[in-house]
C-alpha cells in the first residue's frame, strides 16, 4: 500500500468510528464553528456549494435550505461510515449530495462550485498544496473558498501540533498564516480576509479565485 493510501487508510477509520455519534451534543462545537463560515460565505439562491471533509453532513442540510431547489448543496468526506449517515440525516433534501472522495482528487467538473468550505479537517491532509489546488480548480471564477483550521501562529497550537504528531498516526501539521498563504497563492486564489471564528487559535482563511 502506498504512503497515500495508507494515509488515507487511517483516516477513513478514524472517521468511521466518530460516524455514529458525529450529531451528538459533545460535536456541536464543529456545527457552531460551521454555521459561522457559512455566514462568511454569503450563499445565495441557486449556488453551488460543497464542504470537504463534510463529515454527517450538517452544513451541507443547512446549506441546501438556503440555496434552494434551484441550487446544490454538495459533501465529501473520506469516511464511508460519515457519508452513509449523511445521506441517512438528508433524506428527502433533494438538492443535498454526499459521496466518498479524498479532498486532494476532488470528483468535480472545473469551475463547478460558487462556495466551497473546510472546517476542521486540513490538518488531516498529507498534501496540502494539492488539496487548495483541488479547491481552486473546482471553484468559479469569483467563488470564495473558506478553511478554518488551527492556526500555527500561536504557541499553543505549535506545542499541540508536535503533541499530536507524536499521538496520531493520521495527523499531518498545522500551519500558520504564512504557509497558508503559499498554498493559496500558489493555487492562485487571492486572499481577501482572516477571522477567528470561536478561539484564539483558529482561524478562518477565506480566500477568492481569480476572474
Amino acid at each position: 500500500m502506498s504512503d497515500s493510501r495508507e494515509h488515507a487508510s487511517r483516516n477513513a477509520a478514524k472517521f468511521d468510528a466518530w460516524a455514529p455519534t458525529f450529531e451528538d451534543k459533545r460535536f456541536d462545537f464543529f456545527r457552531r464553528m460551521q454555521k459561522r463560515v457559512l455566514d462568511l460565505v454569503d450563499l445565495r439562491k441557486g449556488a453551488a456549494f460543497l464542504d470537504i471533509g463534510c463529515g454527517t453532513g450538517w452544513a451541507v442540510r443547512t446549506a441546501a435550505g438556503i440555496v434552494g431547489p434551484g441550487g446544490s448543496a454538495h459533501g465529501i468526506d473520506l469516511s464511508s461510515r460519515m457519508i452513509q449517515e449523511a445521506k441517512q440525516a438528508a433524506h428527502g433534501i433533494g438538492n443535498a449530495h454526499f459521496q466518498t472522495a479524498n479532498a486532494e482528487g476532488l470528483p468535480f467538473a472545473r469551475n463547478s462550485f460558487d462556495s466551497i468550505i473546510c472546517t476542521m479537517s486540513f490538518h488531516h491532509y498529507l498534501d496540502p498544496e494539492k488539496a487548495v489546488g483541488e479547491m481552486a480548480r473546482v471553484l468559479k471564477p469569483g467563488g470564495k473558498v473558506c478553511i478554518v483550521d488551527p492556526t500555527a501562529d500561536f504557541f499553543v497550537v505549535k506545542w499541540a501540533d508536535k503533541l499530536i504528531k507524536r499521538m496520531e498516526a493520521e495527523h499531518v501539521g498545522m500551519y500558520s498564516s504564512r504557509e497558508f498563504g503559499r498554498f493559496f497563492e500558489g493555487a492562485g486564489l487571492r486572499s481577501i480576509e482572516s477571522k477567528r471564528p470561536m478561539f484564539l487559535w483558529f482561524t478562518v482563511k477565506a480566500h477568492l479565485a481569480m476572474n
